[in-house]
């Protein structure tokens, strides 16, 4: 057998094996698992309840229920894309303008309060001091809201 056609035998199947699908892989920088983990280690009772989808974020979103609060992570392919779409919200949380330079205004029913840690937006309408702590503790201090 030539030795052109046996090591073009192995590269086919060495990119063969390459593609098998082992199922999805955690990555703690843009997978919500370790968020909800560390709720759940803090004592939070934690339930994924829905997608979650805001016309103006492009974002994978899901609703996740902390002990019946809602808070809602929007998960990206890079910690640029949930920074830039991060940066469209006002400092108080009550408007954003996008990039093709719509503002919309914001009229949320409690206070809002939006993190941004790598590529996950976590946005949480609510004023539980405990949820907020493990929030500020997991995600860093929040980007905008009250």
């Amino acid at each position: 057998m030539p030795r052109s056609f046996f090591v073009t035998s192995v590269l086919i199947a060495g990119l063969s094996l390459a593609c098998i699908d082992e199922g999805p892989t955690l990555d703690p920088e843009t997978d919500l698992t370790p968020l909800i983990e560390a709720l759940r280690e803090r004592g939070f009772s934690v339930e994924i309840a829905d997608e979650s989808t805001l016309p103006f974020l492009t974002g994978v979103g899901t609703v996740v229920l902390v002990d019946g609060e809602r808070i809602e992570v929007f998960e990206y392919p890079d910690a640029a894309s949930a920074a830039r779409e991060a940066g469209w919200f006002s400092a108080d949380g009550s408007s954003i303008v996008t990039e093709d330079g719509r503002g919309i205004s914001i009229l949320w029913v409690a206070t809002p309060h939006l993190f941004l840690n790598k590529s996950l937006l976590v946005l949480y309408i609510g004023d539980s001091e405990p949820l907020l702590a493990v929030l500020v503790e997991y995600l860093g201090p929040q980007i905008a809201g009250r």
